[in-house]
């Protein structure tokens, strides 16, 4: 039986509320193969009815949402570790996490989020960043990282991997249709004239891939691709702000996942949203979206 394990992220953010929405909406028999894992405390506020969960309770000190502590962070980091260890062991197959500060996050430890942090715990050389929805998915070929160090990270090597990973969730989702590539500058370089990355980098991998029958296409305009976005089934954006706005207007509840672990890994489409934290107003829909996909995911044995 699959079984997934649920962290609660920062406590002080909307985590456990969207957790314990996003189960309550799920049929009785999914929540038998449920493990949450975080400040019980923060969680029951949403969640009175605990006796059908399993919970794994990592206190936080006196919980309250007045303000902040850092000790609500460690529960959330220690949350985390938890739940790693329970893939390793074998007992669940998959997180799903809620989110985390990661300004917070960083003054306990070197990882800019769950991301690196699950790349590193497991040991695993490359990892990716896509975000699904059924309007839109997407993968990020360069991360967390300044604007100004995006440029000398989009190389070959970076390409080539983001197009391998591509082309296995599209095979993972069924999904024939071509993969598409934003290129990095204003109007995909204009041939040059407005940066060269797409014709002596970007252009050459995406004709050594279609050599091989695999249907690539691009560099296409970032500010027109996603006009077309029905036609990929999936788009390439060279950079964090480059895709993510369009997808958080299109589609709010996407599902982040991290491919390439050797576990599924699955969390929602927003952060901690800390200004209505405590407030019952949290959608906990993409959530919701996120714990379904790393069912589906499981139990396919796609990661």
């Amino acid at each position: 039986m699959i079984k997934l394990a649920i962290t609660l992220g920062d406590p002080f953010g909307i985590g456990p509320e969207v957790v314990a929405k996003a189960i309550s909406l799920l049929p009785k028999r999914f929540r038998q193969r449920l493990v949450v894992i975080g400040c019980k405390a923060a969680f029951e506020l949403f969640c009175p009815e605990l006796e059908s969960l399993e919970i794994i309770d990592i206190p936080c000190g006196k919980f309250s949402f007045d303000r902040y502590r850092i000790s609500y962070t460690h529960s959330a980091l220690a949350a985390l570790e938890k739940a790693v260890s329970l893939c390793k062991s074998g007992q669940v197959q998959g997180i799903v996490t809620a989110p985390v500060s990661k300004e917070k996050m960083a003054r306990l430890c070197e990882f800019s989020g769950h991301t690196e942090y699950l790349q590193s715990a497991f040991s695993v050389d490359r990892v990716e960043m896509i975000f699904a929805s059924r309007s839109l998915n997407l993968l990020l070929v360069t991360r967390h990282i300044p604007i100004s160090e995006v440029p000398a990270s989009i190389t070959k090597f970076r390409i080539r991997e983001a197009i391998l990973t591509a082309s296995e969730f599209s095979s993972a989702m069924n999904d024939n249709r071509p993969i598409g590539l934003c290129g990095l500058n204003p109007h995909a370089g204009e041939g040059g004239m407005i940066g060269k990355e797409e014709k002596e980098i970007i252009m050459p991998v995406i004709k050594a891939f279609r050599a091989k029958g695999i249907d690539v296409r691009g560099p296409f305009p970032a500010d027109t691709i996603f006009k077309y976005r029905r036609d990929f089934s999936i788009i390439l954006s060279m950079y964090h702000d480059q895709g993510l706005p369009v997808l958080k207007t299109l589609a709010p509840f996407a599902v982040n996942v991290t491919w390439g672990l050797p576990v599924v890994r699955t969390s929602p489409c927003h952060g901690t949203a800390f200004d209505i934290r405590g407030q019952g107003k949290a959608d906990p829909r993409s959530m919701l979206a996120s714990i379904r996909m790393a069912f589906r995911l499981a139990r396919d044995g796609q990661r």
